[in-house]
């Protein structure tokens, strides 16, 4: 018989680590329905995403592999330990596909899933580190006339109004203008084409950055000097393209930008070479008013020989201080005595690209 009542133990279960829960599955049919149920996955999942420790969170990397066939490896480190000081090892993560050719690259992660793409976009794997469950999604390049473009965009995001999952693929239509866009449900296990662009003007984020239901691009506007730029948006769940007003400072600038996310909020930076870079968020979603520059970090002051952060940055530790990717670096920047530091990792190589993923119990089916 239990002795505490469901509603307790799944209190504490919904606080423990994945790796915990996958092994108290086995303890009884009731708990393994209980870990199992949606419900509860959503749970752990909110309070996972809520804890400002980020004792569940990952930074996945993609590292220069010396295969010639297999050109990139994934490697994850954890987070909490970037941030304390301590020296950590990036560990090998198991990845689920064996003997695959090119490169593989990380789109975008969301509730714990990752989805990765191999060999530039020719194929793309959902997938869930901490359960190791994945899903290889059908090629995108399904017929003949798709093989004659280039993907130059693509995102990742979860669509809430349908409870689905939804991987972005935008092509290059060349020698007719525009960009074609085919979208992948998790739902229907199937990709769907729409029609999506007039003009082929995306060019200053390859990834989309997912914030409230929408994909994100930084997009140049055609003006003399194509120092004119915006954010575009993708509504997941409608279809629908948009604007999102940004902050009206930098309109008209040569600033070059770029976007990221931050607390669940979209993010600007603002890069003057060898200056600074300003860093913008969003603080209610669609309001232009509620822009905020939470921080001007300065260029004097790196450590480095030839600073720039063009790169956006990765998340807002426990103390306020900013985790940036840096080349093939990670930089701490502390706004409370204007600081740098970099993190003590040990055998670590050069890597291309590094994201943020949170532990869930996230399903694939």
């Amino acid at each position: 018989a239990e002795i505490f009542p469901e509603e307790i133990i799944a209190e504490i279960l919904s606080r423990l680590p994945v790796k915990s829960l996958l092994k108290f599955r086995c303890v009884s049919k009731s708990w393994r329905s209980l870990i199992s149920d949606k419900h509860f996955i959503k749970s752990h999942l909110q309070i996972s995403r809520k804890d400002t420790n980020f004792t569940r969170h990952w930074i996945i990397q993609t590292f220069l592999f010396e295969n010639p066939i297999r050109k990139q490896s994934l490697k994850r480190c954890y987070l909490p330990s970037l941030f304390s000081g301590l020296s950590s090892d990036p560990l090998e993560i198991d990845f689920p596909i064996e003997n695959y050719k090119g490169g593989v690259w990380v789109v975008d992660s969301c509730n714990g899933l990752v989805c990765i793409s191999i060999n530039e976009g020719r194929h793309f794997l959902l997938w869930n580190p901490s359960t190791r469950k994945y899903k290889k999604l059908a090629d995108v390049d399904d017929d003949d006339d798709d093989r004659m473009k280039l993907i130059i965009i693509y995102g990742f995001g979860f669509d809430e109004s349908s409870d689905d999952y939804k991987v972005f693929c935008g092509f290059s239509n060349r020698g007719r203008g525009g960009t074609i866009a085919k979208i992948y449900s998790l739902r229907t296990d199937s990709w769907k084409r729409i029609e999506f662009l007039e003009e082929d003007n995306l060019g200053l984020d390859a990834t989309g950055k997912f914030v409230s239901g929408k994909l994100h691009w930084g997009r140049r506007n055609n003006g003399p000097d194509y120092s004119n730029w915006d954010v575009f948006s993708f509504d997941l769940g409608t279809g629908v393209c948009g604007n999102v007003a940004q902050p009206l400072s930098y309109v008209e600038t040569g600033f070059s930008p770029s976007l990221s996310v931050l607390d669940g909020c979209l993010c600007v930076l603002y890069n003057s070479p060898r200056t600074s870079v300003d860093v913008w968020i969003m603080k209610e979603y669609g309001v232009s008013e509620s822009w905020v520059r939470i921080v001007t970090v300065p260029y004097m002051h790196l450590p480095l020989s030839n600073p720039s952060i063009h790169t956006p940055s990765l998340c807002v530790g426990p103390k306020g201080e900013i985790l940036f990717k840096l080349g093939s670096d990670f930089l701490i920047y502390s706004p409370n005595d204007n600081r740098f530091r970099c993190p003590k990792m040990r055998s670590f190589g050069a890597f291309l690209e590094a994201g943020v993923y949170c532990e869930s119990l996230v399903s694939l089916v």
